[in-house]
């Protein structure tokens, strides 16, 4: 790509190290994550933590080493962690880190209520266009909100981003520094599902119909799920994230989007994260659409006193029935609190339902059951 001179003259170009001066010592600090974390500048600011004191860190998701969670660099920093990854796992479960727990689409309200106000973005970049337009690539998730509302916005810029369609743009009128790097960004091959994963795949994949749209996360299970949905039509995507495995269903014309009713035809997500291959397939294509994590906003209005009035009405017998049917929506929540358990701990985790523990890491009970007021019990059904 030609970048012309004169959008190249409005950007402020510097080295990592002075581009990470501007950082002060009870500064807040957002790091772009998942494929796009920009180790360069996160490495070069850890490299200063002699005369640092007091930073926070903000981010889901990241990629690198994490230096800022390991002595002596975490002396000077400290994280808060919406999301829970392997490379902070360990901080997080010491005096140096804390996990926030929020929905991923909920988070932009954290930054542009200014209920978590940002100082500093550290991010990746496409170069400009003619325009003067960068990409964010394959993360715009709540990089986007944190990029509109932070003070000062460090910028990689760095030709291998992939230029991406929808509303992770930024010009260059709003990057205060930027430093050239010209690296791969990281990648994420898909792993080889077990015997269970596939099996687990097999029966999803029965359950989905044609015509419908999937929601995918990260891991062997839902990649286990697309390897059965070869004889699939019409299927659609609109979806937190997604990897390699939506390629060759893609290829095969099982993914078309036709039957959606919002952005008709278009793959919708808020990042990506897999191989190169997956990266040159998303590079410039407008049929995939990056959008951050808030979108859509809510299709129906909600009930103005709230959720939590809505329920004490409903236990009254002055309110609505209730939507769900607690034969199925206490087994879902016990499941899903299992999944913070294993997000919080990592590894596997084998519950026992009607005990109520789990039996090959019984020090994970302690979480499960905590301990109540003087004068009262767990019944004995729990």
């Amino acid at each position: 790509m030609i970048i012309p001179k004169s959008i190249l003259n409005q950007l402020k170009i510097v080295g990592p190290a002075e581009a990470v001066s501007v950082v002060k010592s009870n500064d807040r600090v957002f790091f772009q994550g998942a494929s796009m974390t920009p180790n360069l500048l996160i490495d070069a600011l850890c490299e200063r933590y002699l005369e640092l004191d007091n930073v926070e860190i903000l981010e889901i998701h990241t990629n690198g080493n994490a230096l800022y969670t390991q002595l002596p660099y975490s002396k000077a920093f400290r994280l808060f962690s919406l999301f829970v990854g392997a490379n902070v796992r360990a901080g997080v479960d010491s005096n140096v880190g804390d996990y926030i727990p929020v929905f991923l689409s909920e988070i932009h309200w954290l930054f542009r209520r200014k209920i978590i106000p940002l100082d500093v973005a550290f991010i990746q970049v496409s170069p400009p266009d003619k325009h003067g337009y960068c990409s964010l690539g394959v993360s715009v998730d709540v990089t986007l909100p944190a990029i509109q509302m932070a003070k000062t916005v460090i910028a990689l810029i760095n030709p291998q981003v992939p230029r991406t369609h929808g509303d992770g743009i930024i010009h260059i009128s709003h990057i205060d520094y930027a430093v050239p790097v010209d690296t791969p960004i990281h990648e994420s091959p898909l792993g080889i599902p077990t015997e269970i994963e596939t099996t687990i795949g097999e029966n999803v994949a029965g359950l989905v119909e044609d015509g419908a749209t999937l929601q995918m996360g990260i891991g062997n299970i839902p990649n286990a799920v697309l390897n059965n949905l070869g004889n699939h039509k019409r299927l659609g995507i609109h979806t937190e994230m997604f990897s390699d495995g939506i390629l060759p269903l893609i290829e095969s014309g099982v993914i078309t989007g036709e039957e959606k009713e919002i952005k008709t035809g278009k793959i919708v997500t808020c990042f990506a994260t897999g191989t190169q291959k997956l990266y040159d397939f998303i590079d410039d294509n407008p049929v995939v659409h990056f959008k951050e994590a808030g979108y859509p906003e809510e299709k129906y209005p909600r009930i103005k006193e709230g959720p939590h009035a809505e329920w004490v009405k409903a236990i009254k017998g002055d309110g609505p029935e209730p939507g769900s049917n607690f034969d199925y929506a206490a087994p879902m929540t016990e499941t899903a609190l299992l999944g913070v358990l294993a997000q919080r701990f990592g590894g596997r985790i084998e519950w026992d339902s009607k005990a109520m523990k789990v039996t090959n890491r019984p020090e994970l009970n302690a979480f499960v059951k905590e301990p109540v007021r003087k004068g009262w019990a767990y019944g004995d059904d729990l």
